[in-house]
């Protein structure tokens, strides 16, 4: 997702009504906060009103993992000079583990020896290495 799409949806929660909101089967209706805002009449299914009315909650909720994510740590990884791949530093490291020169890693079930590292910037880091 590129910076422009996720303002533009960011931008579009800012300006919604305040949540939680809730979805009234009875009165087919979508509310704010505590029920003191009715937002309107809901002529959809159940499933998709409650949907709806879960927006409010789960699309700020994916936009802070967007962001979360997009912040992470990337390794770009070579091995013998050659380009293996691009990685979460999640996917590479388990737990708690250091990565360094010296070090082990393992990527899709093979493990690597840490020759050099060079940080490209705050998120993302070119590690050399070989196959043990």
């Amino acid at each position: 997702m590129n910076k422009e799409r996720l303002n533009a949806i960011k931008e579009r929660v800012a300006k919604a009504e305040p949540g939680p909101w809730q979805y009234d089967e009875e009165e087919r209706g979508i509310w704010n906060k505590d029920g003191f805002n009715y937002l309107g009449t809901v002529t959809l299914s159940h499933n998709d009103a409650e949907f709806i009315a879960h927006t409010r909650e789960d699309v700020p909720a994916l936009i802070a993992e967007v962001e979360r994510l997009k912040n992470q740590p990337i390794i770009k990884h070579i091995c013998n000079a050659s380009f293996v791949g691009e990685y979460p530093l999640s996917a590479v490291l388990e737990t708690e583990k250091t990565l360094g020169e010296g070090s082990l890693f393992t990527v899709k079930g093979k493990e690597y020896l840490v020759l050099n590292i060079m940080v490209r910037s705050a998120t993302e880091l070119l590690v050399e290495t070989k196959r043990t």
